[in-house]
């Protein structure tokens, strides 16, 4: 394999990266520039040096962006809505995608400037999601969003944004609509969670933020599955000290909890046991159907309240209650050193498809 290909096979992420900025240098300086518009026409502005990331990245693209039908979920850092968007290189194909691009702060009188410190972080956000997605481990993956491509969108700042397959919704909202939906199912679910997990484990991405709402839930083969979603924000690299994002109360490992809140320092060796606490977490909320978060998740009774709610389902068969509370028990331990990070290696494989259970 040649040096800097970005088909370097499965390796982390911080390596691909690096593979990517020797033949993108604006990936690594994150040194975005716009140029200035041709015959006066600020709308068709391009983004010159987001464009090259994208296309390093074999990212399609721009897509035109010509219908809006509304926003479908938001957070600190991203917007996302329903849209129609158009391919570049068939105007006849419309196809409904979900939108996601920066909540940039913009001033009505100035134009988006990318290159501004202010923005930087939700540019670099945007980059590391990209790069994520489009990891030769992680694109294919049926436990991850897919992408579709990028565009900018139809406003006079030209936001960019990119395309991801729209969903029939996410799992929070799944739960808590009651969707008609066998224990099996979210058995599977639960499976799935856990492949996504290996998948982006295993190439040295902590998620850092993973909740409900952040697994959609999509039709196929006659029955509900899930993918992972959102790599930017809260995403967080194996081996470093730190998490870029917060996480989301209720969902939080307490060891993310106490470093945001009382400065306590992450151990770098057990970064992805916070992912497992929240994995825990939604396998109490998915399983038990309970409130979202479960009641007292963050609080010291969070293991005695999630075996008590597993013992007492009915629905849940006798033979595998003492699987998932074995289960839950490895996750929702507080000490992360405790932690067992194998569980989602027994639950789960890089293809997908579930081993046990």
């Amino acid at each position: 394999m040649e040096s800097g290909s970005i088909e370097a096979g499965y390796v982390s992420l911080p390596a691909y990266i690096t593979n990517l900025s020797i033949n993108a240098p604006s990936l690594k300086e994150l040194s975005l520039t716009e140029a200035e518009p041709k015959n006066g026409d600020r709308r068709d502005l391009p983004i010159i040096e987001l464009s090259r990331v994208f296309a390093e990245l074999h990212v399609p693209g721009p897509f035109d962006f010509i219908f809006d039908k509304g926003e479908v979920a938001s957070g600190a850092q991203f917007i996302v809505r329903q849209a129609t968007i158009v391919p570049p290189d068939d105007s006849r194909q419309l196809i409904l995608a979900a939108i996601k691009y920066p909540r940039f702060l913009l001033n009505a009188r100035i134009k988006l400037d990318l290159s501004s410190d202010s923005i930087r972080r939700q540019v670099y956000d945007l980059i590391i999601e990209i790069a994520a997605l489009r990891h030769p481990a992680l694109r294919d993956h049926p436990n991850i969003v897919h992408m579709i491509g990028w565009g900018v969108d139809i406003t006079w700042h030209r936001v960019p944004f990119i395309a991801l397959e729209l969903a029939n919704g996410d799992l929070e909202k799944f739960i808590q609509d009651d969707v008609p939906m066998t224990f099996r199912n979210r058995q599977a679910i639960i499976l799935d969670i856990s492949s996504a997990l290996w998948a982006i484990h295993d190439v040295g991405i902590i998620h850092g933020d993973l909740k409900p709402g952040n697994v959609l839930i999509y039709e196929k083969d006659a029955r509900w599955l899930a993918r992972l979603t959102d790599f930017g924000g809260g995403a967080g690299i194996i081996g470093t000290n730190s998490l870029r994002g917060r996480g989301t109360v209720g969902w939080r490992a307490p060891e993310l909890r106490l470093y945001h809140e009382n400065g306590e320092p992450l151990d770098p060796e057990y970064l992805d046991s916070i992912d497992m606490y929240s994995f825990g977490l939604i396998t109490w909320f998915t399983l038990c159907q309970t409130t979202s978060p479960p009641e007292g998740s963050e609080g010291d009774r969070a293991l005695e309240l999630a075996l008590q709610d597993f013992r007492n389902k009915s629905d849940i068969p006798e033979a595998l209650k003492d699987k998932f509370c074995q289960l839950t028990e490895a996750c929702l331990t507080k000490d992360a050193k405790e932690r067992d990070a194998a569980v989602v290696r027994l639950l789960g494989s890089k293809d997908g498809k579930a081993a046990v259970v």
